[in-house]
């Protein structure tokens, strides 16, 4: 047992509050986990409006429940699959059980209790049992719930299935001083039912559920009772949030007050971890809001929580939500905190910055011409190469992002001297100079461990890049100028009478690039 989760409902800080005074399971923590889920509130109506939609579902209808209280909940709701509305007699039978009225109440106060700030008690108290706590390796911020399958799911769904001693963990294992151990740990931490000890607290654990899957994740998801509602899906809490809160669209779903506090609870208990990440989620529609990472003024800037991080942490992952679809809402036009943060993180082993990019519209409202993918620029989110110390980096990933043929040069060739592993996905090449004399770069100046160039790398007006070899596809295309890199061979882009060696064209011309870089930065820059 070696993760903890942390949020302001009662159930996860109860859960909280007794390992951290627990004398042995205190010290055993290595991972915080911030669960950032939302639970939304409902009218009694809507209520069982979406609980006739959950149990409406023919997936739902299949199964064999042998929970009772979920079989007899359906008794009562379960109208014909086909409708759509609300049934009046069943809305008057839920109104006559007291039981599922109070489930009703319980709910809508868990979603009142989730707003919280730097002033509060709460805060207080979880400062104070984070001080209680040894090192720690990770930190996670996750606003969604998980889920796992139940193969048996005809189990009795009462039972409380974890034990003490269960090292399903990812970070259970012995080899904790490994960071990339480290890493490959953090990745799941938080995803699967690994932390027992809170488990075995809660007392009330959770039961079946759609589909015949379990939640898993923090004490609450854990205990959520199957006749509750179902966690909202991304729609109702984008319908709810658009209609009852007034946030911008980018708000919706993202992470940015979260954010906030869990870095000022980190410098405030004196935790500085070695790995911090905001994932997002398959469809792209949630992560970090990239508010989050403007500062309102220059001079705030640097009185950041966040850069608090910066001198201890060896890996960073941000996935940054960019949602807003309407042409009207333009990208924050930088990042300041991030790139104050690259220019303080000189210990970073590590970077994923993912942009998830959720809709294809103009990056400018008046730009017409050039539609596209919302991208930033590299200069918004990097410092100057000039001012870029990761000279320990050796894993970069990054998806969405708009470069210069010079940056990309620099970076890549002589700011990251120890780079082992690159990931690019969705990254344009703009200002001139190609893809080509970069892969052959790669190939005879970086000896790389690990590459993949998935699903597009780009040039202006989202042109994708593709060998001239017989492929009959991008991804065969990008696969075999990764192969290239890493293994050698024949390189992707010489034609059909060109013989092998004619290759060394496009390193001459990144070579050329690199002189004029170099005469740029200077010799001290590198």
């Amino acid at each position: 047992m070696d993760v903890v989760y942390i949020s302001p409902r009662s159930k996860d800080t109860e859960v909280f509050e007794s390992i951290v005074q627990h004398p042995v399971f205190n010290g055993a923590i290595k991972h915080v986990v911030y669960d950032s889920a939302q639970i939304i509130g409902y009218s009694l109506e809507d209520y069982y409006n979406a609980l006739e939609e959950q149990f409406e579902g023919s997936e739902y209808k299949r199964l064999r429940i042998t929970n009772a209280a979920v079989q007899e909940m359906m008794d009562v709701i379960n109208p014909p699959f086909e409708s759509c509305s609300s049934t009046p007699e069943g809305f008057y039978r839920f109104q006559d059980r007291p039981d599922w009225i109070e489930d009703f109440r319980q709910q809508n106060q868990i979603a009142l209790a989730q707003e919280t700030h730097v002033d509060s008690p709460w805060f207080a108290g979880v400062c104070k049992g984070l001080r209680k706590l040894g090192p720690i390796q990770s930190v996670t911020i996750r606003n969604t719930w998980d889920m796992t399958y139940d193969e048996d799911n005809t189990s009795d769904t009462s039972g409380c299935t974890s034990e003490i001693g269960d090292d399903t963990h990812p970070g259970s294992k012995e080899d904790h001083h490994d960071i990339e151990n480290v890493e490959d740990q953090w990745e799941n931490c938080g995803s699967s039912d690994a932390s027992t000890v809170d488990m075995m607290l809660t007392k009330t654990p959770g039961g079946l559920r759609r589909d015949g899957t379990r939640l898993v994740g923090s004490p609450l998801a854990r205990c959520w009772p199957p006749t509750w509602l179902n966690p909202p899906t991304d729609q109702a809490i984008l319908s709810h949030r658009k209609n009852n809160c007034g946030l911008p669209y980018d708000e919706w779903y993202s992470i940015r007050q979260e954010f906030l506090l869990v870095t000022q609870l980190l410098k405030s208990a004196g935790k500085q971890p070695l790995v911090f990440g905001v994932p997002g989620n398959s469809d792209h529609s949630k992560g970090l809001s990239q508010y989050a990472l403007k500062s309102p003024d220059a001079e705030r800037v640097h009185d950041s929580p966040f850069l608090y991080l910066a001198g201890n942490l060896k890996v960073l992952h941000l996935s940054i939500a960019l949602l807003n679809s309407d042409a009207s809402q333009p990208l924050v036009p930088s990042l300041p905190l991030l790139r104050a943060f690259l220019e303080k993180a000189k210990s970073l082993v590590s970077l994923a910055l993912i942009f998830e990019m959720a809709t294809w519209r103009h990056r400018d409202p008046d730009d017409s011409e050039n539609d596209g993918y919302l991208l930033y620029k590299f200069t918004e989110v990097f410092p100057t190469l000039g001012g870029l110390v990761l000279s320990n980096l050796s894993t970069l990933h990054v998806f969405g992002l708009e470069i210069t043929y010079r940056d990309l040069v620099g970076l890549l060739f002589l700011q990251l001297p120890n780079l082992t592993s690159l990931n690019f996905s969705n990254v344009q090449l703009v200002g001139g100079g190609y893809w080509e004399n970069i892969i052959e770069g790669l190939r005879q100046i970086r000896q790389l461990d690990r590459c993949s160039l998935d699903p597009s790398l780009l040039y202006p007006n989202f042109q994708i890049y593709r060998s001239h070899l017989s492929c009959i596809s991008e991804e065969d295309s990008l696969n075999a100028n990764s192969n290239y890199i890493l293994h050698g061979g024949r390189h992707p882009n010489l034609k059909n009478d060109e013989v092998d060696g004619a290759s060394l064209k496009y390193l001459e011309s990144l070579n050329q690039e690199l002189d004029k870089v170099k005469s740029a930065l200077g010799d001290e820059a590198y």
